[in-house]
């Protein structure tokens, strides 16, 4: 119940005007919950967040982006998504947020892509309505 209060609390700083104002509303919740569990690991130790989404939540571009891009800040061909995406999965979970999460990189690739499909958005608008 805590983590609904939490999305809740958070999801009225939004003031949102419709059902698809809450929905991009909580999507923005959810990268924050992302971010804030990468932060909770080495992760940023080794890449950097920018791009769109970066510009939106750091710097309050008015435009809404859905992926998150990371970069390494150094070389690194071993590097690997896999036990940081199963650290951000742990935390969703504590929040209600049954997400999937598949690494999508290809082995002899430079760019490592990660996917996150979340279908859990509208129990959660569901469970917070009741609450």
């Amino acid at each position: 119940m805590n983590e609904l209060v939490s999305i809740q609390r958070r999801l009225s700083d939004y003031n949102c005007k419709s059902a698809r104002d809450e929905d991009q509303a909580l999507r923005e919740i959810l990268q924050e919950l992302i971010l804030a569990a990468l932060g909770r690991t080495e992760f940023f130790c080794k890449a950097a967040f920018h791009g769109g989404t970066q510009l939106r939540i750091f710097h309050g571009l008015k435009r809404f982006s859905e992926d998150l891009d990371f970069a390494l800040k150094e070389e690194d061909i071993g590097f690997s998504f896999s036990p940081y995406l199963d650290k951000v999965k742990a935390e969703l979970e504590s929040f209600g947020v049954k997400a999937e999460i598949t690494d999508r990189s290809k082995a002899d690739s430079n760019v490592k892509k990660a996917f996150l499909k979340d279908d859990s958005i509208i129990r959660i608008l569901n469970r917070i309505s009741s609450v």
